[in-house]
């Protein structure tokens, strides 16, 4: 699912606001579906390891989640966005057709983990985006979160070339972005990798806007946190300011 811009928060507050009160509403089927959506989610411990997703992460965040620092809990409105992405992505791929070792590839590369979506003339993901966010997308390419995560897949499996595809979930029109596989992988996980040897969490920095914004950001504490702030609160999560990788 495609990651968070000011779009889909302007989408969220449209969501969450009231009708207008001349109307009668029941909210039977909307109580029932928010008790499943958050009944289903079932919280987990993160794994400690850098998979492919997490790649656009900024530095501090691909940290946290090495020391198994618990993120915030996803809201209803954005597990909904989940489903929604992946109803999505499973009525594309009944569509495609494709063969079932090119789809829901594992793939391994330097130590980082990752699930190629599928396999054409090279690795494609598939992202669910609003119509909105579809015209945008258009001007703007692929985000970089989602290029990394792609480049990961095509370097393990071994192509020049992969492909970000955008469905606009209204009407699953389809934006395929083709690109070069390049060296920004390999830098993101040196600079991961040196972090680790480093033995600290680094102050935020952000990669993408959305990181930085409050609805988004999945590690909100240590958002503003100095690097005193940060030994400061990772003792109060019970957890040691230095580590060894």
């Amino acid at each position: 699912m495609a990651k968070s811009s000011n779009l889909d928060l302007d989408e969220k507050e449209f969501a969450e606001s009231e009708p207008p009160t001349s109307m009668k509403v029941n909210p039977i089927i909307q109580e029932i579906i928010a008790a499943k959506v958050m009944a289903d989610n079932e919280e987990r411990e993160p794994s400690g390891r850098l998979s492919a997703g997490k790649l656009g992460w900024p530095t501090q965040w691909q940290v946290l989640n090495y020391l198994k620092v618990p993120q915030k809990p996803l809201d209803e409105y954005t597990l909904r966005k989940f489903a929604r992405g992946k109803d999505v992505e499973e009525r594309i791929m009944k569509w495609l057709a494709p063969a079932e070792d090119k789809m829901q590839v594992e793939v391994k590369y330097r130590d980082v983990v990752g699930v190629a979506d599928v396999i054409l003339d090279y690795p494609i993901e598939v992202k669910s985006i609003t119509n909105l966010a579809f015209k945008y997308k258009q001007k703007e390419g692929a985000s970089r979160s989602h290029k990394l995560q792609v480049e990961l897949y095509a370097k393990a499996l071994g192509f020049s070339k992969y492909g970000v595809a955008y469905v606009a979930s209204d009407d699953y029109r389809v934006l395929c972005f083709e690109y070069d596989v390049s060296d920004e992988v390999d830098k993101v996980i040196d600079r991961y990798e040196a972090q680790l040897k480093i033995g600290t969490v680094p102050v935020f920095k952000e990669e993408e806007k959305w990181q930085s914004m409050k609805d988004y950001c999945i590690y909100p504490e240590f958002l503003k946190l100095d690097e005193e702030g940060i030994v400061k609160r990772l003792k109060e999560l019970g957890l040691e300011s230095t580590y060894k990788a």
